[in-house]
């Protein structure tokens, strides 16, 4: 099929009314898609717009498809097509054969009775000619172009069925060509088989009868120069106003240069004055948050102006302290060093009795030694002898050095929560093969008995400063939780509790199994006794769930009657009985708040960091002294 030209659409667009196109667009998104593109929209006020309609029929040319179906079926149900289709009832398929050609040149508007022929006619010379029209742009276009006589010969007028005869002369006969020869119209290049060449004939007894309307041609060259004077007098109005409106636009454009100069120049001071503001406002927010941070610091941290000034006054009465310090560490580099020999002094002696082996080698492989070896052999073994004469000198001065410098060690390690740890390192490596090696057994036996010395005063030291005074009766609040310091003053609630315990904690705290903990490891007396303890308490809890750190990879749970042994798995971050404490409590309550059933849940450790981590979940926390002495009475 030949594409349809723009003309074609143009004048379709002109026939149909908004609400037609409407549906056509409803009816296939791609046709919508196409009309819509780049957010073109097509409203009922704008649609005949000359500007609209250029815009819709350039677009639609382009998708010959698309062009297609708008021909088809959107100027099908155009109202004037439809009066068309009607006549075409009356007209055969034969008569249309042979009279198309001069039928078109008698109608007022042939372009609605090709389009008719085109979509109505089933017959392929019809097809053939529609497809030609749809390309003719000269026929499609808004003014047809009058046909005019050549050489004063005339097509004749076809013979009409009689049904439609009077309908024909009064409704679609050009009233233009009534008085002038019809001539034929160019036949299509590609033709097709039936389609017969139009006829000429003498001309048209209709012409004959219409001459009285004809109009004389000096009055219609009057009426000419009449519309010319008119079209001049318009040209010379549009050029007139076109000059107005060039000086006002210059005068607008220089106003509005005007004001957007004067706008930059706003812009600018708007500019300068924001950046002041925000220089100040910086500044104000830095001596706010300096004041606010005093206060604070004053307030929630305790730090008062006048601790800054002790501190800053302390900092420089400990600068001699800082100067003592530095001579001693020199001095003790000294005394390294001095010790250090002694390593350099074996180096040196291995090398040379290595010398000395190869020496001896090559004497007894050589077959005639060379002169001066066997000198060399008695100069490395003199060199042998001094080297070791001065390594046993050095080696009794570092025996003698080495067990003083063991027990300043030992005396100097403070008495805090970490001295028991070290003093089962230290006990380790004393009792181990290398410490009897180093120190001898006289050595590490004064060095034990210091450190038992030691650590009993460690245990007592730290028992007189976590004890709990036997006269707090009362429980004090720590937080969101109720701190308990006397379990003795609820016996007659401890039924309704669910005790967790964090047994390392305790065991680490209280001198009553702290050292034998610290010494032994998990398999000591101290957990025995400690498990044995908090079984024969058990009986006045509700449970009692004693959760200690392990090395397992896997949490492990042992019942014994109320009590619980809890061995927590072990995690990257080391709080292994803290996290599983928690989910523990968790689990509880979430069980008691779906069961209806609810008891108090306490948590014995001293560890400030667990204690936050439960708060929402623990109605109490029990401080390990208290449950210590709980056991022990």
């Amino acid at each position: 099929m030949n594409n349809i030209c723009i003309e074609a659409i143009d004048w379709g667009l002109r026939c149909i009314d908004y609400r037609i196109f409407r549906s056509l667009i409803q009816d296939n998104p791609r046709f919508r898609m196409l009309v819509s593109k780049g957010g073109f929209k097509i409203q009922k006020e704008n649609f005949h717009h000359n500007r609209v309609r250029t815009r819709l029929a350039t677009v639609i040319v382009h998708d010959q498809d698309q062009a297609f179906y708008f021909f088809m079926e959107g100027i099908a149900k155009s109202p004037k097509i439809k009066k068309v289709k009607d006549v075409y009832r009356h007209l055969s398929s034969d008569w249309l054969k042979q009279n198309w050609s001069k039928w078109f040149r008698l109608l007022k508007d042939a372009r609605p009775w090709a389009y008719t022929l085109l979509c109505d006619i089933d017959q392929p010379w019809a097809q053939r000619l529609g497809e030609h029209l749809l390309a003719w742009p000269s026929f499609w276009n808004t003014r047809p172009l009058t046909q005019r006589p050549e050489r004063g010969e005339a097509v004749s007028m076809p013979e009409l069925p009689a049904e439609m005869a009077d309908f024909w002369v009064a409704e679609h006969l050009s009233v233009e060509m009534r008085n002038e020869p019809i001539v034929s119209l160019p036949e299509p290049t590609h033709g097709g088989e039936g389609l017969l060449p139009l006829t000429k004939a003498s001309s048209l007894p209709l012409r004959e009868a219409m001459e009285a309307s004809a109009v004389p041609d000096g009055a219609a060259e009057g009426a000419n120069k009449r519309r010319l004077g008119e079209v001049v007098y318009e040209r010379d109005q549009l050029a007139k106003r076109l000059r107005i409106l060039e000086e006002v636009h210059a005068k607008e454009l220089a106003a509005k240069d005007d004001e957007i100069q004067a706008l930059q120049q706003r812009l600018g001071e708007c500019a300068q004055n924001f950046t002041g503001a925000v220089e100040e406002l910086r500044e104000f927010q830095e001596q706010t948050m300096q004041t606010q941070m005093a206060s604070f610091e004053a307030s929630v941290l305790g730090v008062h102006p006048d601790l800054v000034a002790y501190a800053a006054q302390a900092s420089q009465r400990g600068a001699g302290l800082r100067e003592r310090v530095n001579q001693m560490l020199a001095h003790q580099r000294e005394v390294n060093k001095r010790y250090g020999t002694l390593q350099s002094l074996r180096d040196e002696l291995r090398k040379t009795e290595q010398m000395l082996m190869q020496v001896k080698l090559a004497i007894e492989d050589a077959i005639q030694p060379i002169a001066g070896i066997s000198e060399l052999q008695r100069d490395l073994e003199a060199r042998i002898d001094e080297l070791k004469q001065k390594l046993g000198e050095e080696s009794k001065n570092s025996t003698l050095a080495l067990p003083a410098r063991l027990k300043a060690y030992i005396i100097e390690i403070p008495f805090d929560g970490n001295a028991l740890d070290k003093y089962s390192e230290v006990r380790r490596m004393l009792e181990s093969p290398l410490g009897k090696k180093l120190y001898g057994t006289d050595g590490c036996t004064e060095a034990l008995n210091l450190l038992k010395q030691r650590q009993n005063q460690a245990v007592d030291a730290l028992a007189r400063a976590n004890r709990v005074p036997q006269t707090m009766t009362h429980e004090s609040v720590t937080g969101p939780l109720l701190e308990i310091v006397q379990l003795h003053n609820f016996l007659n609630r401890l039924a309704e509790v669910d005790l967790f315990v964090d047994a390392s904690n305790v065991i680490k705290h209280c001198p009553r199994w702290a050292v034998s903990a610290a010494m032994a490891g998990r398999g000591s007396s101290a957990y025995s006794d400690f498990i044995a303890s908090c079984q024969h308490r058990a009986k006045f809890f509700h449970s009692m769930t004693l959760v200690f750190d392990s090395d397992l990879p896997n949490t492990t749970v042992e019942k014994k009657g109320k009590l619980a042994l809890v061995s927590a798995a072990r995690t990257p971050d080391g709080q292994d009985a803290g996290n599983e404490l928690v989910e523990q409590l968790a689990n509880v309550a979430t069980t008691e708040e779906d069961d209806g059933e609810e008891h108090l849940r306490w948590l014995v450790t001293n560890d400030i960091g667990l204690r936050m981590r439960v708060c929402n979940v623990c109605n109490a926390v029990v401080d390990v002294f208290a449950f210590a002495n709980f056991l022990k009475n």
